[in-house]
């Protein structure tokens, strides 16, 4: 079991309109994926967490790739320590 409590486990959430393709760029970058799916104004939306052996900046730096490369308005973090 995921304990997302852990200050030792960092993270990232994602959803998207492209998330198959953020997906893809997420695995050749290692991280492990696990699909999710949300429900958000009366429908579900797929969502996804990933979470890799990377420090805080590069956890960040890649989050801010993918949002802005597929023009995101928003994605969660949540670091280590």
């Amino acid at each position: 079991m995921l304990d997302l409590s852990n200050p030792n486990l960092s993270f990232i959430i994602l959803s998207s309109d492209n998330l198959d393709d953020m997906r893809s760029i997420l695995w050749a970058k290692n991280y492990h994926i696990i699909p999710l799916q949300g429900f958000y104004q009366g429908s579900y939306e797929d969502s996804a967490i990933a979470f890799s052996d990377v420090d805080n900046d590069e956890l960040r730096k890649d989050l801010i790739f993918l949002l802005n490369q597929f023009h995101q308005d928003c994605g969660i973090i949540k670091y280590k320590g």
